[in-house]
């Protein structure tokens, strides 16, 4: 029980009634002797009670508007904190008037983390939270009431600092070069997150740059994903940036030439390659145009294949330079297709005619031969035997004598005939 109360921190009702109780009993001694003494005691008793209860009643329990940032102080030089905590829900008691201008300003959260080392630590924030005008005010609850604070070594690199640029510049604008006051930057910061820091960039937005100027911007930490990355810090945080703006625009239309790596599966070949647009307009400065004579696509692998292929391939583009009507900072395409087919090669076989329908009484006085020119595939000519080939002739409805008769001949799938060496061939048909 406290000796003394204080009206502008929270008082329960039983402080309230202990302390009528004390003040009762001291006067009720000294009032034995003066009876008047005892009236006046129990009127100031009474009114007591009366204004601690109605200041108790008065007092209203909600949450405090706004949430209150948390701040890690005191944390160890070699050390970084990784996560930073989100903003708290604070709920106090308050008398109406307080509430009128009762704010998440009025509250600071300094997370001491002087005796806490490399790790995850879960911290109870309420001792962490304080507030300047404690006037009829009274904390009651946070949300949440504990906090998980991850520790790892501060670790510090450079990094060259480059630029992500939005907009886009007036016709007959072209951009030159962008150059830093600080060559190189610092970040610093938890391990893991300085792992993964591929580029330390300024964004740049040049749909208002007219001419060469200079500027500060801020410097910002992204991923390989291009996701920027928080929790650092950055050394300097801005930098002067200037940015070179060309307006005298050259324009040439070159030839895209097709970069092919690796041959077709053997018995294949290349027969033809078509790229569309076959030639392109470059855009740029008169000193970078003179020395571009064609633009190479990506590179296509051809290695092992059987089939012809399409593909959308991009344009390897020299700095400075860029596609007339396309945006300067993404990627042109070109559609490429690649015809590939079979080697075609072709292989003499001599057969004997096959003689069919021939009348009944009737007779060949010798045989017939042919020699056949086989055109197709390697592959399938190199498995072709006269077994698998026909040659016949229809002696339907011949009478005996003599007779010209065409030859046909009959091949596997694939493969046609380039010639037949007689195609018409001499019969004489005897009884």
């Amino acid at each position: 029980m406290r000796d003394r109360f204080d009206l502008d921190e929270e008082i329960t009702r039983e402080e309230a009634l202990e302390l009528v109780k004390r003040l009762w009993n001291r006067v009720f001694s000294a009032a034995k002797s003066s009876p008047s003494l005892l009236i006046i005691s129990f009127l100031l008793s009474l009114s007591l009670w009366i204004f601690v209860t109605d200041s108790e009643n008065s007092r209203r329990v909600d949450g405090v508007p706004g949430l209150v940032s948390v701040i890690p102080v005191n944390v160890a030089p070699d050390l970084a904190v990784v996560n930073v905590p989100s903003g708290l829900k604070i709920y106090a008691a308050a008398t109406s008037d307080r509430w009128e201008s009762l704010t998440a300003a009025d509250f600071q959260a300094s997370l001491d983390l002087s005796d806490y080392g490399e790790g995850e630590h879960l911290i109870d924030i309420i001792p962490h939270i304080s507030f300047g005008n404690k006037t009829s005010v009274r904390l009651v609850e946070v949300e949440p009431s504990q906090i998980l604070i991850n520790l790892e070594s501060r670790i510090t690199k450079s990094v060259i600092p480059g630029s992500r640029l939005t907009g886009s510049l007036a016709d007959g604008l072209e951009l030159g070069s962008i150059k830093f006051s600080d060559s190189q930057v610092s970040v610093s910061g938890p391990k893991s997150r300085i792992e993964l820091i591929e580029s330390v960039a300024v964004w740049l937005d040049v749909s208002d740059i007219q001419a060469t100027s200079s500027r500060f911007l801020s410097f910002h930490a992204f991923d390989m994903n291009g996701s920027e990355i928080g929790g650092i810090s950055i050394s300097p945080p801005s930098g002067e940036v200037q940015v070179e703006i060309v307006r005298n625009r050259s324009i040439r239309q070159v030839p895209v030439s097709l970069l092919i790596s690796g041959i077709p599966k053997s018995g294949y070949r290349i027969s033809d390659v078509r790229v569309y647009p076959a030639v392109v307009e470059l855009s740029g400065p008169q000193r970078f145009i003179t020395e571009v004579n064609k633009i190479y696509t990506e590179d296509v692998d051809v290695d092992g294949q059987s089939e012809s292929l399409s593909k959308r391939l991009a344009l390897t583009i020299p700095s400075g330079i860029g596609i007339l009507g396309e945006v300067s900072d993404q990627k042109s395409f070109v559609t490429v297709t690649i015809e590939i087919v079979p080697i075609l090669v072709t292989m003499s076989l001599e057969l004997e005619v096959e003689l069919n329908n021939l009348g009944e009484g009737l007779d060949l006085i010798e045989p017939a031969r042919v020699v056949v020119d086989v055109l197709g595939p390697i592959e399938l000519i190199s498995q072709l035997s006269p077994q698998l080939i026909m040659a016949t002739v229809d002696l339907s409805e011949l009478p005996a004598g003599s007779h010209n008769v065409e030859v046909a001949v009959t091949l596997p799938d694939g493969l046609t005939v380039e010639k037949i060496s007689p195609l018409v061939i001499d019969l004489v048909v005897v009884e």
